[in-house]
């Protein structure tokens, strides 16, 4: 069957159901819409889209509560099974864990069937040990980097990335 059209970045949410967004208010705020911090779901999508027919969806985790995003992974699972969605999901992981934990961290999102990488809103610099650790089980696992940074970072970013020629990276709003 042909595929139509992919949304590859979509956020599902509910700001009354989960209390994983806490940058989100602020960010409504600062950006004159209150009307971003509101549930987000696919009925909203739909309204949204109007007329689009949207057969997929790239869902990129947004959660800025500490480890949320291995509940959101969860939730996000058992959005698309109950609403019948054809998703698949970008997770996260926070930089400042130890080796253990953060590994343990990805393990559990790769768990969903609907998982295919990761992006990292802020606190991973290119020359970290997370970085190496998270760029690692990503390219070994054949999932995707889902890049964040700044132009003024990306230099940076393209010369460690040079020592991972099998990684999949998407640069998320052109850096």
């Amino acid at each position: 069957m042909a595929r139509g059209v992919i949304d590859a970045h979509v956020h599902q949410w509910s700001v009354t159901e989960n209390d994983w967004y806490t940058d989100l208010r602020g960010f409504a705020d600062r950006v004159d819409t209150p009307s971003l911090y509101a549930d987000f779901l696919p009925a909203e999508y739909r309204a949204a889209a109007g007329d689009l027919d949207v057969d997929g969806f790239v869902h990129v985790s947004a959660t800025t509560a500490p480890r949320a995003y291995l509940a959101e992974t969860r939730w996000v699972d058992a959005l698309a099974d109950r609403e019948g969605l054809d998703l698949v999901l970008i997770g996260s992981v926070d930089p400042e864990l130890d080796t253990a934990e953060l590994l343990a961290d990805l393990d559990e999102q790769a768990r969903s069937p609907r998982f295919r990488g990761v992006r990292v809103l802020s606190g991973l610099e290119p020359e970290s040990p997370a970085a190496t650790i998270v760029l690692t089980w990503l390219e070994s696992g054949g999932h995707v980097f889902d890049l964040v940074t700044k132009p003024a970072a990306m230099q940076r970013w393209l010369d460690v990335l040079a020592a991972y020629p099998r990684l999949t990276v998407a640069l998320e709003h052109t850096g």
